[in-house]
Parts: structure tokens; sequence; C-alpha cells
């Protein structure tokens, strides 16, 4: 951590065979205060894993029968549509999930500075159409998409008349699943757990602490989590094909639908790389 400028602590966690076998925290969650990271107690924003948790919410929807993958999406929108910049080519489920829909990504309006400052995400959907569909969907071009995965939450809002996003991931996967308790989908609904939440940090010649992000697009990118909820979560349910200790929340062909591959690779300069580790 020192030779590479990790500021100031990181948390590890280890699954096999979907089962979490190594868990360890190391330094400090808080430089000030000097608390230690806890694997089972100290929350990281997991950031654009919370996807993960959509695509399983999208997932469970595929399974019900209420979405079908290849379906232009403006046949489960509700009070808003894409237009179909390319006659015949509509933006389908299948093009959000693989961010193959040919949207412009941009970062307008998708954070504001405080918490109290937050709106809807649905309305952030209706009012900043474009992002331009500057390629024809179906994979010319895979580029990231925060848009096209918060567009995806208020599919699943539509279809279900379960709204908002947070309380739909409450009833339909952590509340099934039991052990998740530490997991906070969005930042008003546990403002007691701020104090176990680690502090973020810019490194320069020395630690700078920053503020959170606070993002809009919740369900792209909000969720905050333990090392261990996030074991559980993925070396339970997404290892083990949809069941963690007993408890279904994907059935075993649709956890294998949502692994496999879906979308072909584009060809050489028609990738937009999202993250670099």
């Amino acid at each position: 951590m020192t030779k590479y400028n990790i500021p100031p602590g990181a948390v590890v966690a280890v699954v096999a065979d979907g089962e979490l076998v190594y868990a360890k925290g190391y330094g400090y969650a808080d430089i000030e205060t000097q608390s230690p990271v806890n694997p089972e107690e100290t929350l990281f924003h997991v950031g654009s894993i919370t996807k993960l948790f959509t695509w399983t919410c999208v997932m469970q929807q595929v399974e019900a029968g209420t979405i079908d993958l290849d379906a232009d999406v403006n046949t489960y929108l509700k009070d808003f549509s894409i237009p179909e910049t390319y006659p015949g080519k509509p933006v389908t489920m299948r093009h959000l999930m693989t961010h193959s829909a040919g949207f412009e990504e941009m970062e307008v309006h998708f954070a504001v500075a405080e918490p109290a400052d937050l709106y809807s995400y649905r309305i952030y959907c209706r009012e900043n159409i474009p992002p331009a569909l500057v390629y024809p969907p179906g994979g010319t071009v895979s580029s990231y998409s925060n848009y096209g995965t918060t567009l995806a939450a208020v599919i699943v809002e539509d279809i279900t008349g379960i709204p908002p996003y947070d309380h739909y991931v409450q009833e339909n996967i952590l509340g099934p699943l039991g052990g998740m308790k530490d997991t906070i989908v969005s930042y008003p609904e546990a403002p007691e757990q701020d104090e176990n939440t680690a502090s973020g940090y810019h490194y320069t010649s020395a630690n700078i602490a920053v503020p959170d992000t606070v993002f809009v697009i919740g369900p792209a990118g909000t969720i905050s989590s333990t090392a261990t909820d996030m074991a559980k979560f993925v070396g339970g349910v997404h290892m083990e094909n949809g069941t963690l200790n007993g408890v279904q929340i994907l059935a075993p062909e649709t956890a294998r639908l949502m692994h496999a591959p879906a979308l072909q690779r584009p060809p050489p300069g028609k990738q937009h790389v999202p993250w670099v580790l």
C-alpha cells in the first residue's frame, strides 16, 4: 500500500466455490480518526459494481417473462421514449446490458453537490435525452453508458410498479438474502451509517480528503457495502448460479444466461474501454 500510495486503507475478500475463505482490512477507514478498516463493518462505495445489482434485477424480470432482452425498450417505458434515430434499429435491453446501444456518454447532471439536492433518476433519464444515439444500436461500437444502466432501472420500475430502485433491490435481493444487512443502496436511506463509511482521499504528496460524489444515477453507481456482504452477493448469487444459503435469487438457467457471452467483440479501433485497473 505504501509503495503504490494506496490511501489510506483497503479491504480484501477472497471467495472460492461460492464460500468466503478470507477477509481482511488494511490501514485506516479514516485518517483523522484512525479507525481501522474492518471487512465486516467498513462500508466502501462500490461505484459501478452497483450495475451488477441492476442487471440482476433485470434478469429477475427476464425470468418472470416481463422483459424480453431483444424487445424495443420503448415497449416498457411509460412516460417518455427513446428516439429511434436509426429506423428499424431500436434500443433493446440486451444493448443496454452490453453497453452497445450507441449512446454518447456524458457526465451532465448525473451528480449533485449534496444529498439534499438529489432528484429522481427517472427525471434524469427523461430530461437528458439525448445522450445522442451516435452509433446504431447493436454492437457497431461498445461505449460505457451510465445513462443506459439507469434507463434499465426505470424500465424495472415501470414493469413492476415498485419505485424507486432501492426499494426493489431491498425487496428482491437484499431482504431475501438476509445476510446482506450492511449494504446501503442510496444516500438518504441510512445517514447513521456515515461513521462506518470509508473516507475518500486523493494522493499527491500527501493524502488529501475529497468529498463523496453524490450520484443522481443511483442504479449505475450509488451502493455502499462491506467486503463480506459483497462476497455473499458475488460469491454466492453469481458464482453459484443464483442461490445463496438456499435462497434463490435467480433460477440457475437465468444466472447462466446472465453470465453467458452476449455481444461479439467489436472490431479493433471500435472499443471504448471504460475502466483501466
